[in-house]
Protein backbone atom coordinates (compact mmCIF):
# COMPACT_ATOMS: atom_id res chain seq x y z
CA UNK A 1 0.00 0.00 0.00
CA UNK A 2 1.18 3.51 -1.18
CA UNK A 3 2.09 5.44 1.79
CA UNK A 4 0.09 9.10 2.36
CA UNK A 5 -1.09 11.42 4.73
CA UNK A 6 -4.73 10.77 4.74
CA UNK A 7 -6.04 9.31 7.45
CA UNK A 8 -7.87 5.67 8.00
CA UNK A 9 -11.06 5.73 9.24
CA UNK A 10 -12.59 4.18 12.40
CA UNK A 11 -16.06 3.23 12.49
CA UNK A 12 -17.55 2.13 16.13
CA UNK A 13 -20.60 0.78 14.16
CA UNK A 14 -18.80 -1.32 11.90
CA UNK A 15 -20.96 -3.96 12.42
CA UNK A 16 -24.34 -1.89 12.04
CA UNK A 17 -23.20 -1.94 8.17
CA UNK A 18 -23.15 -6.17 8.55
CA UNK A 19 -19.47 -6.73 9.05
CA UNK A 20 -19.98 -10.59 8.18
CA UNK A 21 -20.96 -9.62 4.62
CA UNK A 22 -18.34 -6.94 4.00
CA UNK A 23 -16.07 -9.06 5.35
CA UNK A 24 -16.84 -11.78 2.68
CA UNK A 25 -17.79 -9.02 -0.11
CA UNK A 26 -16.57 -5.17 1.08
CA UNK A 27 -14.21 -3.97 -1.96
CA UNK A 28 -10.55 -3.99 -0.39
CA UNK A 29 -6.99 -2.95 -0.49
CA UNK A 30 -6.00 -4.33 -3.81
CA UNK A 31 -9.14 -4.62 -5.62
CA UNK A 32 -10.20 -2.58 -8.72
CA UNK A 33 -12.62 0.16 -9.41
CA UNK A 34 -13.80 0.21 -12.63
CA UNK A 35 -14.70 3.93 -14.53
CA UNK A 36 -16.61 4.50 -17.67
CA UNK A 37 -17.07 8.05 -17.92
CA UNK A 38 -20.05 9.47 -19.73
CA UNK A 39 -17.62 10.83 -22.33
CA UNK A 40 -13.93 9.88 -23.15
CA UNK A 41 -12.67 6.02 -22.53
CA UNK A 42 -12.64 3.59 -19.49
CA UNK A 43 -10.00 3.52 -17.10
CA UNK A 44 -9.54 1.18 -14.25
CA UNK A 45 -8.19 2.58 -10.43
CA UNK A 46 -6.42 -0.52 -8.14
CA UNK A 47 -7.14 0.56 -4.42
CA UNK A 48 -3.68 1.04 -2.78
CA UNK A 49 -4.64 4.42 -1.13
CA UNK A 50 -6.84 5.19 1.81
CA UNK A 51 -8.71 7.72 0.19
CA UNK A 52 -9.44 9.02 -2.84
CA UNK A 53 -11.47 11.83 -3.92
CA UNK A 54 -13.79 12.01 -7.08
CA UNK A 55 -13.99 15.40 -8.29
CA UNK A 56 -16.57 17.09 -11.36
CA UNK A 57 -14.11 18.13 -14.67
CA UNK A 58 -14.99 20.38 -17.12
CA UNK A 59 -13.20 18.02 -19.08
CA UNK A 60 -14.61 15.83 -21.41
CA UNK A 61 -12.47 13.10 -20.26
CA UNK A 62 -11.49 10.87 -17.39
CA UNK A 63 -8.41 11.27 -15.56
CA UNK A 64 -6.71 10.27 -12.28
CA UNK A 65 -3.85 12.61 -10.53
CA UNK A 66 -2.65 10.54 -7.54
CA UNK A 67 -5.64 10.19 -5.36
CA UNK A 68 -8.07 12.28 -6.95
CA UNK A 69 -10.47 11.18 -10.14
CA UNK A 70 -11.47 13.78 -11.68
CA UNK A 71 -15.17 12.77 -13.89
CA UNK A 72 -16.96 14.73 -16.71
CA UNK A 73 -19.88 16.55 -15.22
CA UNK A 74 -23.08 17.16 -17.96
CA UNK A 75 -25.39 17.17 -14.46
CA UNK A 76 -24.40 21.04 -14.24
CA UNK A 77 -23.39 21.22 -10.49
CA UNK A 78 -19.90 20.21 -9.44
CA UNK A 79 -19.54 17.24 -7.22
CA UNK A 80 -17.71 15.74 -5.01
CA UNK A 81 -16.99 12.28 -3.22
CA UNK A 82 -14.65 10.32 -1.47
CA UNK A 83 -13.97 6.60 -0.94
CA UNK A 84 -11.74 6.23 2.05
CA UNK A 85 -11.03 2.66 3.84
CA UNK A 86 -12.71 2.38 7.03
CA UNK A 87 -11.18 -0.41 9.63
CA UNK A 88 -13.30 -2.11 11.86
CA UNK A 89 -10.22 -1.60 14.78
CA UNK A 90 -8.58 1.34 14.37
CA UNK A 91 -5.65 -0.34 16.15
CA UNK A 92 -4.93 -3.01 13.21
CA UNK A 93 -2.07 -2.49 11.58
CA UNK A 94 -2.63 -5.41 9.44
CA UNK A 95 -5.80 -3.82 7.62
CA UNK A 96 -7.02 -7.05 6.94
CA UNK A 97 -11.02 -6.23 8.02
CA UNK A 98 -10.42 -2.80 6.48
CA UNK A 99 -13.45 -2.15 3.61
CA UNK A 100 -14.13 1.54 1.46
CA UNK A 101 -16.75 3.54 1.78
CA UNK A 102 -18.18 5.85 -0.43
CA UNK A 103 -19.40 9.04 0.83
CA UNK A 104 -20.85 12.18 -0.79
CA UNK A 105 -19.01 15.05 0.49
CA UNK A 106 -21.66 17.89 -1.20
CA UNK A 107 -25.35 17.76 -1.57
CA UNK A 108 -25.86 15.42 -4.53
CA UNK A 109 -26.11 11.45 -3.99
CA UNK A 110 -24.92 8.86 -5.79
CA UNK A 111 -26.60 5.71 -6.63
CA UNK A 112 -25.79 2.51 -5.69
CA UNK A 113 -27.12 -0.39 -7.49
CA UNK A 114 -29.84 1.70 -8.92
CA UNK A 115 -31.08 3.60 -5.47
CA UNK A 116 -29.71 6.83 -4.03
CA UNK A 117 -27.72 7.09 -1.43
CA UNK A 118 -25.22 9.52 0.46
CA UNK A 119 -22.89 6.80 2.33
CA UNK A 120 -22.34 3.47 2.21
CA UNK A 121 -19.43 0.70 2.22
CA UNK A 122 -18.85 -0.74 -1.31
CA UNK A 123 -19.15 -4.51 -1.89
CA UNK A 124 -17.43 -6.54 -4.92
CA UNK A 125 -19.87 -6.56 -7.95
CA UNK A 126 -21.70 -3.39 -6.75
CA UNK A 127 -22.85 -0.49 -9.99
CA UNK A 128 -22.36 3.36 -9.09
CA UNK A 129 -23.57 5.89 -10.58
CA UNK A 130 -22.19 9.53 -10.30
CA UNK A 131 -23.88 11.88 -12.88
CA UNK A 132 -23.93 10.40 -16.22
CA UNK A 133 -20.39 8.27 -15.12
CA UNK A 134 -20.85 4.75 -14.13
CA UNK A 135 -18.16 2.84 -11.51
CA UNK A 136 -18.50 -0.99 -11.42
CA UNK A 137 -16.54 -2.43 -8.63
CA UNK A 138 -14.77 -5.47 -9.21
CA UNK A 139 -16.26 -8.32 -10.11
CA UNK A 140 -16.99 -11.19 -7.56
CA UNK A 141 -15.84 -14.30 -9.32
CA UNK A 142 -14.19 -15.41 -12.53
CA UNK A 143 -15.87 -14.71 -16.28
CA UNK A 144 -16.23 -18.87 -16.47
CA UNK A 145 -18.40 -18.37 -12.82
CA UNK A 146 -20.82 -15.64 -13.70
CA UNK A 147 -23.87 -18.11 -13.43
CA UNK A 148 -22.78 -19.58 -10.57
CA UNK A 149 -23.21 -16.23 -8.85
CA UNK A 150 -26.91 -16.58 -9.13
CA UNK A 151 -27.33 -20.12 -7.20
CA UNK A 152 -27.38 -19.13 -3.94
CA UNK A 153 -29.57 -21.86 -2.71
CA UNK A 154 -26.66 -24.43 -4.10
CA UNK A 155 -24.04 -22.86 -2.03
CA UNK A 156 -24.34 -25.26 0.89
CA UNK A 157 -23.67 -28.52 -1.43
CA UNK A 158 -20.97 -27.02 -2.95
CA UNK A 159 -19.41 -25.97 -0.27
CA UNK A 160 -19.81 -29.74 1.43
CA UNK A 161 -17.16 -31.89 0.17
CA UNK A 162 -18.27 -35.50 2.03
CA UNK A 163 -22.09 -34.60 0.24
CA UNK A 164 -19.76 -33.89 -3.40
CA UNK A 165 -18.05 -36.82 -3.00
CA UNK A 166 -20.58 -39.06 -2.46
CA UNK A 167 -22.37 -41.45 -4.51
CA UNK A 168 -25.73 -40.05 -3.67
CA UNK A 169 -27.71 -39.10 -6.55
CA UNK A 170 -28.98 -35.64 -7.00
CA UNK A 171 -32.40 -33.96 -8.37
CA UNK A 172 -32.28 -30.42 -10.01
CA UNK A 173 -35.99 -28.98 -10.80
CA UNK A 174 -35.68 -26.06 -12.57
CA UNK A 175 -37.66 -24.04 -15.55
CA UNK A 176 -35.65 -23.68 -19.13
CA UNK A 177 -32.49 -21.27 -18.85
CA UNK A 178 -32.05 -21.38 -15.05
CA UNK A 179 -28.83 -23.06 -15.23
CA UNK A 180 -29.16 -26.89 -14.39
CA UNK A 181 -26.51 -27.90 -16.74
CA UNK A 182 -24.19 -25.28 -15.58
CA UNK A 183 -24.71 -26.53 -12.13
CA UNK A 184 -24.41 -30.53 -12.75
CA UNK A 185 -20.57 -29.53 -14.62
CA UNK A 186 -19.78 -27.48 -11.61
CA UNK A 187 -20.93 -30.53 -9.20
CA UNK A 188 -18.89 -32.44 -11.20
CA UNK A 189 -15.92 -30.59 -10.63
CA UNK A 190 -15.97 -30.38 -7.35
CA UNK A 191 -16.97 -34.10 -6.79
CA UNK A 192 -13.09 -34.98 -7.36
CA UNK A 193 -14.25 -37.92 -9.81
CA UNK A 194 -11.44 -39.16 -12.17
CA UNK A 195 -13.99 -40.11 -15.11
CA UNK A 196 -15.76 -38.08 -17.61
CA UNK A 197 -19.33 -35.86 -17.33
CA UNK A 198 -21.59 -37.54 -19.35
CA UNK A 199 -24.41 -35.29 -20.56
CA UNK A 200 -27.58 -36.82 -21.99
CA UNK A 201 -30.96 -34.76 -23.09
CA UNK A 202 -33.54 -37.46 -23.07
CA UNK A 203 -35.88 -35.47 -24.77
CA UNK A 204 -33.86 -35.35 -27.68
CA UNK A 205 -34.18 -39.55 -28.49
CA UNK A 206 -37.05 -41.17 -29.21
CA UNK A 207 -38.64 -44.34 -27.39
CA UNK A 208 -36.92 -47.13 -29.21
CA UNK A 209 -33.09 -45.18 -29.03
CA UNK A 210 -33.07 -44.41 -25.50
CA UNK A 211 -32.60 -48.24 -24.09
CA UNK A 212 -29.68 -48.17 -26.60
CA UNK A 213 -27.75 -44.72 -25.58
CA UNK A 214 -28.34 -45.21 -22.16
CA UNK A 215 -27.04 -48.90 -21.82
CA UNK A 216 -25.27 -49.82 -25.44
CA UNK A 217 -26.47 -52.31 -27.71
CA UNK A 218 -24.09 -55.69 -28.89
CA UNK A 219 -23.40 -55.84 -32.67
CA UNK A 220 -26.86 -57.13 -34.68
CA UNK A 221 -29.36 -56.30 -31.31
CA UNK A 222 -31.44 -54.42 -34.12
CA UNK A 223 -31.64 -53.30 -37.19
CA UNK A 224 -28.82 -50.87 -37.80
CA UNK A 225 -26.38 -52.51 -35.21
CA UNK A 226 -23.71 -52.51 -37.15
CA UNK A 227 -21.41 -52.69 -34.32
CA UNK A 228 -21.26 -52.27 -30.77
CA UNK A 229 -21.75 -49.06 -29.01
CA UNK A 230 -21.01 -48.42 -25.30
CA UNK A 231 -24.23 -46.94 -23.24
CA UNK A 232 -24.04 -43.47 -21.63
CA UNK A 233 -23.83 -45.37 -18.39
CA UNK A 234 -20.18 -46.98 -18.87
CA UNK A 235 -18.89 -43.68 -20.75
CA UNK A 236 -19.75 -42.12 -17.10
CA UNK A 237 -17.61 -44.67 -15.22
CA UNK A 238 -15.88 -43.33 -12.58
CA UNK A 239 -17.63 -39.84 -13.16
CA UNK A 240 -21.07 -38.28 -13.69
CA UNK A 241 -23.67 -39.02 -15.67
CA UNK A 242 -26.29 -35.91 -15.92
CA UNK A 243 -29.34 -37.26 -17.20
CA UNK A 244 -31.64 -34.24 -18.05
CA UNK A 245 -35.38 -33.78 -19.56
CA UNK A 246 -36.19 -36.67 -16.70
CA UNK A 247 -39.49 -36.22 -17.06
CA UNK A 248 -39.96 -36.74 -20.59
CA UNK A 249 -39.39 -40.61 -20.02
CA UNK A 250 -42.57 -42.82 -20.60
CA UNK A 251 -43.53 -45.14 -17.66
CA UNK A 252 -41.92 -48.08 -19.55
CA UNK A 253 -38.35 -46.74 -19.36
CA UNK A 254 -39.09 -45.39 -16.38
CA UNK A 255 -39.49 -49.08 -14.80
CA UNK A 256 -36.08 -50.16 -16.81
CA UNK A 257 -34.12 -47.15 -15.50
CA UNK A 258 -35.87 -47.86 -11.85
CA UNK A 259 -34.44 -51.53 -12.16
CA UNK A 260 -30.94 -50.35 -13.10
CA UNK A 261 -30.98 -48.09 -10.10
CA UNK A 262 -31.70 -50.42 -7.66
CA UNK A 263 -29.67 -53.36 -9.07
CA UNK A 264 -26.66 -50.86 -10.15
CA UNK A 265 -25.96 -53.41 -12.86
CA UNK A 266 -25.95 -52.47 -16.65
CA UNK A 267 -26.91 -54.58 -19.30
CA UNK A 268 -26.52 -53.72 -22.76
CA UNK A 269 -29.38 -54.53 -25.61
CA UNK A 270 -28.94 -58.00 -27.13
CA UNK A 271 -26.23 -58.71 -24.26
CA UNK A 272 -25.59 -61.22 -21.95
CA UNK A 273 -22.93 -59.76 -19.77
CA UNK A 274 -23.18 -57.44 -17.05
CA UNK A 275 -21.40 -54.40 -15.71
CA UNK A 276 -21.62 -52.56 -12.75
CA UNK A 277 -20.21 -48.74 -13.47
CA UNK A 278 -19.16 -46.05 -11.04
CA UNK A 279 -21.02 -43.54 -11.49
CA UNK A 280 -22.74 -40.19 -9.64
CA UNK A 281 -25.90 -39.67 -11.57
CA UNK A 282 -27.37 -36.20 -11.81
CA UNK A 283 -30.98 -35.96 -12.47
CA UNK A 284 -32.69 -32.61 -14.03
CA UNK A 285 -36.43 -31.68 -14.99
CA UNK A 286 -37.55 -28.72 -16.18
CA UNK A 287 -41.45 -29.59 -14.54
CA UNK A 288 -42.49 -30.26 -11.00
CA UNK A 289 -42.20 -34.07 -10.62
CA UNK A 290 -44.84 -34.28 -7.80
CA UNK A 291 -47.36 -32.72 -10.24
CA UNK A 292 -46.58 -35.40 -12.62
CA UNK A 293 -46.81 -38.27 -9.95
CA UNK A 294 -50.01 -36.82 -9.16
CA UNK A 295 -50.94 -36.80 -12.91
CA UNK A 296 -50.01 -40.54 -13.01
CA UNK A 297 -47.42 -39.43 -15.82
CA UNK A 298 -44.68 -40.82 -13.62
CA UNK A 299 -44.58 -43.91 -11.43
CA UNK A 300 -44.41 -43.16 -7.64
CA UNK A 301 -41.64 -45.66 -7.11
CA UNK A 302 -39.80 -44.75 -9.56
CA UNK A 303 -40.18 -40.77 -8.36
CA UNK A 304 -38.58 -41.78 -5.17
CA UNK A 305 -35.96 -43.69 -5.97
CA UNK A 306 -34.55 -40.52 -7.73
CA UNK A 307 -35.70 -37.70 -5.40
CA UNK A 308 -34.27 -40.31 -2.75
CA UNK A 309 -30.75 -38.37 -2.37
CA UNK A 310 -30.19 -34.39 -2.78
CA UNK A 311 -32.73 -31.98 -4.15
CA UNK A 312 -32.72 -28.93 -5.22
CA UNK A 313 -34.59 -26.25 -7.38
CA UNK A 314 -32.95 -23.30 -9.18
CA UNK A 315 -35.49 -20.57 -8.40
CA UNK A 316 -36.87 -18.91 -11.91
CA UNK A 317 -35.88 -15.02 -12.59
CA UNK A 318 -39.08 -13.66 -12.05
CA UNK A 319 -39.45 -15.13 -8.51
CA UNK A 320 -35.91 -13.74 -7.77
CA UNK A 321 -35.62 -10.41 -8.98
CA UNK A 322 -32.31 -9.24 -7.60
CA UNK A 323 -30.32 -11.84 -9.37
CA UNK A 324 -31.64 -10.29 -12.96
CA UNK A 325 -29.57 -7.22 -11.57
CA UNK A 326 -26.64 -9.39 -11.01
CA UNK A 327 -26.84 -11.23 -14.42
CA UNK A 328 -26.57 -7.34 -15.52
CA UNK A 329 -23.82 -5.90 -13.51
CA UNK A 330 -21.70 -8.96 -14.71
CA UNK A 331 -22.65 -8.03 -18.67
CA UNK A 332 -21.63 -4.84 -18.36
CA UNK A 333 -18.72 -5.85 -16.85
CA UNK A 334 -17.63 -8.11 -19.11
CA UNK A 335 -18.90 -6.40 -22.45
CA UNK A 336 -18.26 -2.58 -21.04
CA UNK A 337 -21.39 -1.45 -21.76
CA UNK A 338 -23.65 0.66 -19.92
CA UNK A 339 -27.27 -0.24 -19.06
CA UNK A 340 -29.55 2.88 -18.60
CA UNK A 341 -31.46 3.56 -15.43
CA UNK A 342 -35.26 2.89 -17.24
CA UNK A 343 -34.01 -0.38 -19.20
CA UNK A 344 -32.82 -1.60 -15.95
CA UNK A 345 -36.67 -1.36 -14.72
CA UNK A 346 -37.52 -2.63 -17.37
CA UNK A 347 -35.76 -5.86 -17.14
CA UNK A 348 -36.38 -5.95 -13.34
CA UNK A 349 -40.03 -6.35 -14.53
CA UNK A 350 -40.14 -8.54 -17.29
CA UNK A 351 -40.72 -11.37 -16.52
CA UNK A 352 -37.83 -13.98 -18.59
CA UNK A 353 -39.45 -17.11 -19.20
CA UNK A 354 -36.35 -18.30 -20.53
CA UNK A 355 -34.35 -17.35 -17.46
CA UNK A 356 -30.86 -16.59 -17.53
CA UNK A 357 -30.35 -18.34 -21.20
CA UNK A 358 -33.20 -15.88 -22.73
CA UNK A 359 -31.48 -12.79 -20.73
CA UNK A 360 -28.06 -13.50 -21.94
CA UNK A 361 -28.51 -14.01 -25.27
CA UNK A 362 -30.83 -10.77 -25.55
CA UNK A 363 -27.87 -8.72 -24.09
CA UNK A 364 -25.25 -9.89 -26.75
CA UNK A 365 -27.94 -9.23 -29.43
CA UNK A 366 -29.07 -5.91 -27.98
CA UNK A 367 -25.13 -4.96 -27.45
CA UNK A 368 -24.56 -5.93 -31.49
CA UNK A 369 -27.28 -4.24 -33.13
CA UNK A 370 -26.17 -0.69 -30.35
CA UNK A 371 -23.89 1.75 -31.88
CA UNK A 372 -21.72 3.03 -28.58
CA UNK A 373 -21.67 1.49 -25.59
CA UNK A 374 -24.79 2.74 -23.92
CA UNK A 375 -28.21 0.41 -23.92
CA UNK A 376 -31.76 2.55 -23.70
CA UNK A 377 -34.51 0.88 -24.23
CA UNK A 378 -35.36 0.15 -27.84
CA UNK A 379 -36.97 -2.09 -30.66
CA UNK A 380 -35.33 -4.94 -29.45
CA UNK A 381 -37.26 -4.58 -26.23
CA UNK A 382 -40.36 -4.14 -27.68
CA UNK A 383 -39.64 -7.36 -29.49
CA UNK A 384 -39.48 -8.69 -25.90
CA UNK A 385 -42.85 -7.25 -25.04
CA UNK A 386 -45.03 -8.26 -28.41
CA UNK A 387 -43.46 -11.92 -27.79
CA UNK A 388 -45.01 -12.59 -24.72
CA UNK A 389 -48.04 -11.47 -23.72
CA UNK A 390 -49.21 -9.66 -20.72
CA UNK A 391 -51.51 -12.33 -19.14
CA UNK A 392 -48.91 -14.57 -19.46
CA UNK A 393 -46.95 -12.83 -16.97
CA UNK A 394 -49.14 -14.08 -14.51
CA UNK A 395 -50.20 -17.28 -15.16
CA UNK A 396 -46.80 -18.34 -14.84
CA UNK A 397 -46.47 -17.53 -11.00
CA UNK A 398 -48.91 -19.92 -8.73
CA UNK A 399 -49.42 -16.68 -6.74
CA UNK A 400 -52.64 -14.70 -7.09
CA UNK A 401 -52.44 -11.44 -6.69
CA UNK A 402 -54.88 -8.49 -5.76
CA UNK A 403 -56.40 -6.16 -9.02
CA UNK A 404 -54.72 -3.43 -8.02
CA UNK A 405 -51.52 -4.71 -7.83
CA UNK A 406 -52.02 -6.14 -11.21
CA UNK A 407 -53.15 -2.39 -12.73
CA UNK A 408 -50.04 -0.97 -11.18
CA UNK A 409 -47.84 -3.70 -13.38
CA UNK A 410 -49.85 -3.24 -16.27
CA UNK A 411 -49.64 0.59 -15.90
CA UNK A 412 -45.71 0.33 -15.21
CA UNK A 413 -45.23 -1.63 -18.49
CA UNK A 414 -46.65 0.92 -20.07
CA UNK A 415 -45.02 3.66 -18.81
CA UNK A 416 -41.69 1.95 -19.92
CA UNK A 417 -42.80 1.26 -23.40
CA UNK A 418 -43.46 4.80 -23.68
CA UNK A 419 -40.49 6.30 -22.04
CA UNK A 420 -42.43 7.99 -19.38
CA UNK A 421 -44.61 10.32 -21.84
CA UNK A 422 -47.64 10.97 -19.90
CA UNK A 423 -49.46 11.86 -22.77
CA UNK A 424 -49.20 9.03 -25.03
CA UNK A 425 -49.55 6.62 -21.62
CA UNK A 426 -52.54 8.39 -20.52
CA UNK A 427 -54.06 8.23 -24.24
CA UNK A 428 -53.15 4.78 -24.75
CA UNK A 429 -55.02 3.79 -21.51
CA UNK A 430 -58.06 5.71 -22.23
CA UNK A 431 -57.54 8.11 -18.79
CA UNK A 432 -56.90 11.26 -17.92
CA UNK A 433 -53.37 12.77 -17.05
CA UNK A 434 -54.82 13.34 -13.52
CA UNK A 435 -55.67 9.52 -12.82
CA UNK A 436 -52.98 8.26 -14.13
CA UNK A 437 -50.36 11.10 -11.93
CA UNK A 438 -52.53 9.70 -8.97
CA UNK A 439 -52.30 6.16 -9.86
CA UNK A 440 -48.30 6.79 -10.48
CA UNK A 441 -47.84 8.40 -6.99
CA UNK A 442 -49.86 6.22 -5.10
CA UNK A 443 -46.89 3.46 -5.81
CA UNK A 444 -43.79 5.89 -6.20
CA UNK A 445 -43.88 5.10 -9.79
CA UNK A 446 -41.46 7.97 -10.93
CA UNK A 447 -38.72 6.65 -8.44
Amino acid sequence: MENTNDNVLSFKNFKEYGSHILLERGLRLGDTLWFMPCEGRSFQVKLNRTRYDICSSSEHKGLVDGNKIFLPNLCGKPFFYQISLGLKNSNDESEHDSRYLLKSMSSIPFRLNYSFSFESFLERGDVIDIGYNRIRGQTIRNEEDHEMLLFEESDELLSNLPLLTSDLNILLEGETGTGKTVLAKKIHEKSQRRGNFVHVNLSSFSEGLIESELFGHTKGAFTGAISSKRGAFMQANHGTLFLDEIDSLSPYLQTKLLLTLDSKIVRPVGGEETFSPDIRLILASGKKLTHLVREKKMREDFYYRISSGIKLELIPLREKRANIQKACNWFMEQEDVMISLSLMNFYMEFPWPGNLRQLFSHLKRKKILTKGRKLFYDKSDEDLVFGFKMEDKFLLSDDIIKLHEFKHRYIKHVYMRFDGSLDQISSVLGISRNTLRTSMEKKVMLQ
